[in-house]
């Protein structure tokens, strides 16, 4: 037995194929010909006739019930809108104050490390004139001993 809600070309085989063998049945072998072709005038008219009613009357119905029940979702989801809204809000504004804050801290960063750089050339500076003023002292020293070496040499000979 096929179900009524089977539905597909199957269903139809089925279907036409029971009516036919009902009519045989119930005529006790006899097939009326008058009752296949009222049944198909029957869905000529139908078709013709209220079948665009009755699908705008459905599909009208149908339609106003979906829009009923977008309406009721949407009055029940007003809550959730309202917290993402203020969420997105909320987000924006951190993200702001958090790229202000970045901003200022490189700015700090970079003063630092800006001021640590010229105390390190300060130093490095220090050292090299350290070094050259030893180096021109040991020079002026050892001038000084040459100088005093050549005078006594000259003095004895």
């Amino acid at each position: 037995m096929v179900p009524a809600f089977a539905g597909g070309p199957g269903f139809l085989g089925a279907g036409n194929g029971r009516y036919f063998y009902m009519l045989y049945y119930e005529n006790n072998g006899m097939f009326r010909w008058f009752s296949v072709i009222g049944a198909g005038t029957g869905m000529f008219l139908y078709k013709k006739t209220l079948s665009a009613a009755l699908v705008n009357l459905v599909s009208g119905a149908v339609n106003k019930l979906i829009a009923l029940i977008g309406k009721i979702l949407w009055k029940l989801s007003a809550p959730i809108r309202f917290l993402w809204r203020k969420m997105k809000v909320l987000a924006g504004r951190c993200a702001r104050r958090a790229a202000r804050e970045a901003r200022i801290r490189r700015r700090q960063i970079k003063y630092r490390l800006t001021a640590w750089e010229k105390v390190i050339k300060m130093r490095l500076c220090k050292r090299r004139e350290k070094r050259q003023s030893k180096r021109q002292n040991k020079e002026q020293a050892a001038k000084k001993l040459s100088g005093k070496k050549l005078r006594r040499g000259e003095a004895e000979s």
